[in-house]
C-alpha cells in the first residue's frame, strides 16, 4: 500500500462511518480501520485531523443557527408590529373586516374569560374583596361574575380583548 492511499483508506472509512445506521455496519467499518497497514499512531493522527474538522464544522453550523434564530426574531418582531399596527388602525377606524380576493382581516373577541382592570380600588366595595390577614385584596373573579348578571361594580371596568386574524 503506498502512503497517498493509507490517507485515503482511513479517509474511505470515516466517510463510511457518517453514513452508518446499523451495529453491523459500524463493526465493519472498525474492523476495516484496524485492518489497515499503518501505525496505530498514523491511524489516531488521521482520525483527530478529522475531529478537528467535524468540530469546526459543528462550530460553523451553531454560529449559522444562532445567526438564523436572530434573524427570525427579527422577522417574528416586524410581523408583529405590522399586525399591531393593522389592528390599531382598524379600531381607530371602527373597522371590523376586510375581505379581500386573499384575505379576511378582522377583529374578533377573545375567547376565554375576559379581564378586570381596576380603575380605583377604593371604590371597589368591601363585598368584592377578600381579607387576606391586615389586608384586603380584589376578587376579579367576583367582579367578571358580577359584569355577565349585568351588574355593574364602582372602581373597576370590565373589558374583552380582542385579536386580529388573517385567514
Amino acid at each position: 500500500m503506498k502512503l497517498y492511499e493509507i490517507g485515503s483508506e482511513i479517509y474511505n472509512a470515516i466517510e463510511l462511518y457518517n453514513h452508518v445506521e446499523t451495529d453491523e455496519e459500524l463493526r465493519a467499518i472498525e474492523e476495516k480501520l484496524n485492518g489497515l497497514q499503518v501505525s496505530f499512531d498514523d491511524k489516531c493522527i488521521s482520525i483527530a485531523k478529522h475531529i478537528r474538522n467535524t468540530e469546526a464544522t459543528e462550530e460553523a453550523l451553531t454560529a449559522e443557527i444562532n445567526r438564523l434564530t436572530a434573524r427570525r426574531q427579527t422577522i417574528r418582531g416586524r410581523v408583529e408590529w405590522f399586525k399591531g399596527y393593522i389592528k390599531r388602525s382598524m379600531e381607530a377606524t371602527n373597522t371590523q373586516k376586510i375581505e379581500s380576493d386573499l384575505f379576511r382581516i378582522s377583529i374578533r373577541k377573545n375567547g376565554g374569560d375576559p379581564k378586570v382592570f381596576i380603575d380605583d380600588e377604593s371604590k371597589i366595595p368591601d363585598s368584592y374583596k377578600r381579607t387576606i390577614p391586615e389586608s384586603k385584596v380584589v376578587e376579579k373573579d367576583r367582579i367578571v361574575e358580577a359584569w355577565k348578571n349585568g351588574i355593574g361594580v364602582d372602581g373597576a371596568r370590565v373589558e374583552r380583548g380582542t385579536h386580529l386574524s388573517i385567514k
